[in-house]
């Protein structure tokens, strides 16, 4: 997987969390329930994880507070957005890159 084509699957993931952080703030009575939690990258390089905790910040309703060594501090409006950051789907895509 090249940069282009991380950038084109990033560029989707933000689209959707934008949608889906529209809705929820659209809802009457607000439907967040946040969580901030630390999550573990398999990156095996500064700029990997660099890439990896802006790419958390960059998608809506999620940012990355702190990184020390493997250890990310998410921050994210949903359990939902949280468990789409530790299935690792990301992580993956930026070891490829």
């Amino acid at each position: 997987m090249n940069y282009i084509s991380y950038i084109l699957w990033l560029i989707g993931e933000v689209a959707k969390s934008s949608i889906s952080v529209t809705k929820l703030i659209w809802q009457r009575g607000y439907n967040i329930a946040p969580v901030m939690d630390f999550i573990s990258t398999i990156q095996t390089t500064d700029a990997k994880r660099v890439i990896f905790a802006n790419s958390i910040t960059l998608t809506p309703g999620t940012i990355t507070v702190s990184m020390d060594g493997d250890k990310i501090l998410v921050h994210s409006l949903t359990e939902d957005g949280f468990r789409d950051l530790q299935n690792g789907m990301m992580d993956g895509r930026v070891c490829k890159i």
